[in-house]
């Protein structure tokens, strides 16, 4: 799995951090920051290791998927419905859902993918 699988095999720790810097400044978990990105190859190594990194929230609220959908990224949704499908439910601190995320940033590949997946 490249080189980000061999640090997080030697170094599990790493992806529970909370302190790695996302766009715009907020503070935020190394999945926050894969999925701002669009690293597929991080986001299914951080998903595989602990379930859980799913839920984390970063200094604006977000989750790991919120970012995913607020990039357009079709290919990291599909990774989250496969290890994650409840984080679609999730809400942002201002109550909206990740069609909301989508519809209100223009995302139509990933309103549509999650509508016809999830919803």
């Amino acid at each position: 799995s490249g080189i980000a699988g061999t640090i997080l095999e030697r170094f599990p720790d790493l992806a529970r951090e909370e302190a790695w810097p996302v766009q715009g400044g907020s503070l935020s978990s190394l999945l926050h920051h894969a999925c701002d990105r669009g690293d597929l190859e991080l986001t299914r190594i951080l998903l595989g290791l602990d379930e859980r990194l799913d839920e984390a929230l970063d200094t604006n609220g977000l989750s790991p998927l919120h970012l995913a959908v607020l990039r357009g990224s079709v290919v990291i949704l599909e990774e989250f419905l496969n290890k994650a499908p409840l984080s679609f439910y999730s809400l942002t601190p201002s109550k909206e859902s990740v069609f909301h995320l989508a519809a209100r940033n223009n995302n139509m590949d990933a309103f549509v993918f999650m509508a016809e997946s999830v919803g």
